[in-house]
């Protein structure tokens, strides 16, 4: 665990994971047709990311899931394993998914900060997670910006 200072100089707690390359969300998702509807659920490939893959490399250094409750921060780094064209967003819900079935929070509705960055491509690919707990975190509201933004 990584303690650094937050805006108003508290401690706040951050984990730093390396992860496999999560599966594209275009992938994650299957249709089972139910009639005149279809249901949706996670595929093959998605389970196995998340019950499997995820928790291997879990035990592999990276630091223990604290089961955080709180609001959080993420700041990704994905290094894509080819040089394939690849939307950065297709990547998020397998991720976040699998970080809560290992219990780094309790659910991915706490995430209210998410940036991801393209790394250079690494074979296999993979994503380095930053997850921090964040304190006393306000959300801006939009009439807030509306209103600084017209009063320039």
């Amino acid at each position: 665990m990584i303690l650094r200072k937050t805006e108003d100089g508290k401690n706040g707690k951050s984990l730093i994971f390396d992860l496999p390359w999560p599966p594209s969300v275009n992938s994650y998702y299957r249709a089972i047709p139910r009639g005149k509807f279809a249901t949706n659920i996670i595929s093959k490939d998605g389970r196995t990311y998340k019950e499997k893959k995820i928790p291997e490399a879990m035990k592999k250094g990276n630091p223990k899931p604290e089961g955080w409750e709180g609001r959080i921060r993420m700041t990704v780094i994905a290094f894509p394993p080819d040089k394939r064209r690849r939307d950065l967003d297709n990547i998020q819900k397998p991720l976040w998914d699998a970080l809560e079935e290992v219990g780094v929070y309790k659910d991915d509705a706490q995430i209210d900060d998410y940036q991801v960055l393209r790394g250079e491509i690494v074979k296999g690919g993979r994503v380095m997670v930053e997850v921090e707990e964040v304190q006393d975190y306000s959300v801006i509201v939009l009439e807030d910006v509306i209103s600084a933004l017209s009063s320039k």
